[in-house]
């Protein structure tokens, strides 16, 4: 009988303390990182200051009490800042990585690059995603069919449903815009001992010039203080030297599913007068970048963040909002394009 009130007073003491533990973790390792490192919250705190710290309390006042709890609670609390690159990984980065690209594989049937020639004027080449895993698939699809995109004077590049991926997948498809033409994008990061040591590795990637600048604002920074810099896209790619005759004009094909790094190719691209964008508003999740993937347990539960935020978008921003087309197209049909982009001479 004893033994029995022993085991119920255990039991009862790791529920509670594992109630205690998850409640604790919630409140100082996910809100208060948050707010630690968060690069965007000065701007949303400073805006909505009452309703921000009415939601908080609102969220810490129920005790939780399974790890499921805890996961549904911080994916709520992350939902409040309205940022598609501010969200929850709960289970290992390794299996996410795979089952991620193993579905979208299986999504588009192993199509994810294709390239097609339409008629004798136009070539279309369709990516339905920029994951790094693609890149491989990216360059080699392009490099095998650049003569022929060369001989013919339209190109499509249709990016509908490619909600971005990693930013060096989109190297070789830039030298198809063939722009003297390069992008400086300003960014902040908010400086905190977490952010810096993410952010050292992405330096590294940046061209020299960028690298130095962001190296050398950077010393002697204090916590809690703004680091600005610029980031020249595209910063691993050199514009070829011999401008080709064709194509002559480039359509880009996009809808609300298009975003992130496929919305900084279409900001890139549209530097170059020769490209005109076609479709619908884009995803919007383009004002913050650099997403990185913070361990709040071991293994098991991660916040992605991003570590960077523009500074020299519209006030309006485009987040929520999207890029808009230069042209809306009614069902996002390829033969609408090519009876517009028949008339450009």
């Amino acid at each position: 009988m004893k033994f029995k009130i022993l085991l119920i007073y255990l039991l009862i003491q790791n529920v509670l303390y594992a109630q205690s533990d998850y409640n604790d973790l919630f409140s100082e390792n996910i809100i208060q990182f948050i707010e630690d490192n968060y690069s965007g919250f000065d701007n949303l705190y400073e805006e909505d200051q009452q309703n921000y710290k009415e939601f908080k309390k609102e969220l810490l006042a129920d005790s939780i009490q399974e790890f499921s709890s805890l996961v549904l609670k911080t994916q709520i609390y992350l939902k409040y800042f309205n940022n598609k690159h501010l969200y929850v990984l709960n289970e290992s980065l390794e299996a996410r990585s795979e089952t991620k690209f193993n579905k979208q594989k299986q999504k588009n049937k192993n199509t994810d690059v294709e390239f097609e020639i339409l008629d004798k004027d136009f070539t279309c080449l369709k990516i339905k995603s920029f994951n790094i895993k693609l890149k491989p698939e990216i360059d080699s699809i392009i490099s095998s069919n650049q003569k022929e995109i060369e001989r013919h004077k339209y190109l499509i590049i249709d990016l509908r449903g490619n909600g971005g991926g990693d930013i060096k997948s989109i190297n070789r498809l830039v030298s198809l815009i063939q722009s003297d033409y390069f992008f400086k994008k300003e960014y902040k990061m908010y400086v905190s001992s977490r952010n810096s040591v993410a952010f050292k590795a992405f330096t590294e990637h940046l061209t020299e010039q960028d690298r130095k600048k962001w190296q050398s604002v950077s010393i002697g920074l204090q916590r809690g203080e703004y680091v600005s810099g610029n980031i020249t896209y595209p910063y691993v790619f050199n514009v070829p030297e011999k401008k080709n005759k064709y194509p002559k004009y480039i359509g880009i094909l996009a809808d609300k599913n298009t975003g992130s790094a496929s919305e900084l190719f279409l900001t890139m691209a549209r530097q170059n007068p020769r490209v005109k964008v076609f479709g619908e508003n884009t995803a919007g999740a383009f004002d913050y970048a650099m997403v990185h993937c913070f361990e709040i347990l071991k293994d098991k539960f991660y916040i992605v963040m991003p570590l960077l935020e523009s500074v020299n978008m519209d006030k309006s921003g485009i987040d929520n909002y999207g890029i808009q087309p230069d042209f809306y197209l009614y069902n996002n049909h390829k033969s609408q394009m090519k009876e517009i982009m028949r008339k450009w001479k």
